[in-house]
């Protein structure tokens, strides 16, 4: 994989530009969807700062607070989502009701967008 690339203004604006166009045909934006929060692919922080970049710019609005982990785990490949949701909701920093935003982005080329309504972290 050519890191430079990937990382590349178009590859980065591929998730907003096919999930503009996903939320029109359904009649609504991205704004109207009033995301709490926002999940990108975490390569790096950086690249997590260029991804919300690229959202605000093809939306047209401000990305909603992104939840980040690749600071305190590193790189955490396909299980990066999963693993920042459930450290945010142990230590109670997303709470039932939050509307969540989920952009994987493996390898500059696969794309897609999970919209996700919180419950309730159960503890056994």
């Amino acid at each position: 994989t050519d890191n430079l690339t990937m990382q590349a203004a178009p590859r980065r604006e591929t998730w907003a530009r096919f999930h503009r166009d996903v939320l029109h045909k359904r009649g609504t934006t991205f704004a109207a969807e009033n995301f709490d929060f926002v999940v990108f692919h975490q390569l790096g922080v950086g690249f997590t700062e260029k991804l919300a970049e690229s959202g605000a710019k093809i939306h047209g609005t401000a990305m909603p607070p992104r939840l980040a982990t690749v600071e305190k785990y590193g790189y955490t490949g396909a299980s990066t989502h999963f693993l920042v949701l459930y450290d945010y909701m142990r230590r109670g920093l997303v709470p039932a009701g939050s509307k969540v935003c989920f952009v994987p982005t493996a390898s500059g080329m696969v794309f897609g967008v999970l919209s996700a309504t919180i419950g309730e972290l159960v503890k056994k």
